[in-house]
């Protein structure tokens, strides 16, 4: 397979921190945004969007987003009041509580799970059991992604113990591990996947039984923030709900408004072309966050937490996250800000996404 050297992790936090939106500053409340990357990437989208947009501006918010180099680090930030919101799946939190990790999602954006193994087409695994005695390439050791491979592994009733998992990192470092047959499958996220397909590899993938209709994370709160100011965290929700509407009405606006914060992200070749593989790198990722219409009254319902499934999640994965207490879904989640965060017209973010062109 031929590939590009790029990386899942594309640009630098300069570019993202310097180009602020047209909208002044002044008496907008500040919020700070933790997530769990080392440097802006094609994950974000929904936020450059509110923050180029001036969705965030309107909410009466300056929101600066951090990052840093894996979700724990990131969640125990916020856990110690470092960070006002954290954007992480949900297993961030799950593994964390033991030790003492606190926050409360308050808006589901992943409406799927965001991890799956992924092996190639054209080798020798043609089913979940051909993955007994394999090697399993994953990001780091410490990667959700050990965890979730080992309970679908549990899952299918396979002994986990029988696969090796070796981190190989993301990007062009795990085109190269399973170009060489340094591993025989790997288990990420969305965004990952989408590189590897854009890189040009063709993979199928198995996903986890007993969660494949759950949603898996999204947006977090420090315990504080969520008593103390529920105003702010349904204005973030409802910019962040204004965007992934916006991005998925017209996902290539949303791509070009990331293009424009980080050009580093922006691939190689004649702008047609680096559409068709940005679109390509981004498919997971648009697809997990995908809302679909409301059965009683066809509008989608942005942000959307049903503590039922979410319990349905933790019982599943509490034994791989390495969970040794009982815990209730309504401990770490609280659904009453989703309906105040659904107070816009969503037909008029649809026309400003149809009308939108660069400026």
């Amino acid at each position: 397979m031929k590939f590009a050297r790029r990386s899942v992790v594309l640009g630098g936090m300069s570019a993202a921190v310097g180009l602020l939106p047209k909208f002044a500053r002044a008496d907008r409340r500040r919020l700070i945004l933790q997530c769990g990357s080392p440097s802006p990437n094609s994950g974000f989208i929904p936020f450059y969007v509110s923050q180029q947009l001036g969705f965030f501006s309107e909410e009466g918010l300056d929101v600066d987003i951090r990052y840093t180099r894996g979700a724990t680090v990131a969640m125990q930030l916020l856990s110690a009041g470092q960070a006002d919101v954290g954007f992480f799946v949900y297993d961030t939190l799950i593994a964390g509580y033991d030790q003492g990790m606190r926050g409360t999602y308050f808006y589901q954006y992943y409406n799927k799970p965001i991890f799956l193994i992924g092996y190639p087409a054209s080798g020798n695994i043609k089913s979940v059991g051909d993955l007994l005695g394999k090697r399993i390439g994953v990001a780091s050791l410490g990667s959700v992604g050990v965890a979730v491979a080992k309970s679908i592994l549990r899952t299918y009733k396979l002994d986990p113990s029988s696969v090796t998992f070796v981190p190989i990192g993301v990007g062009n470092q795990a085109m190269i591990a399973l170009e060489r047959g340094q591993v025989d499958a790997v288990c990420y996220w969305d965004a990952p996947f989408g590189t590897l397909e854009e890189l040009g590899a063709k993979l199928n993938y198995i996903e986890h039984p007993k969660l494949k209709n759950i949603g898996s994370g999204g947006y977090v709160a420090a315990q504080r923030v969520f008593n103390e100011r529920p105003d702010d965290l349904m204005g973030f929700g409802r910019a962040i709900a204004k965007a992934t509407a916006f991005v998925l009405k017209n996902p290539e606006a949303g791509i070009r408004i990331y293009w424009k914060v980080n050009p580093a992200g922006k691939p190689e070749g004649a702008e047609s072309d680096a559409m068709k593989k940005a679109l390509v790198e981004t498919k997971f990722i648009f697809n997990n966050m995908r809302v679909d219409p409301a059965a009683d009254h066809g509008r989608p319902v942005f942000g959307k937490i049903d503590l039922g499934e979410l319990q349905q999640y933790i019982d599943v994965t509490a034994v791989e996250l390495g969970l040794k207490q009982s815990l209730r879904a309504d401990q770490i989640a609280d659904p009453k800000l989703v309906a105040k965060i659904n107070e816009f017209d969503v037909g008029k973010i649809n026309t400003l996404a149809s009308s939108w062109a660069p400026g």
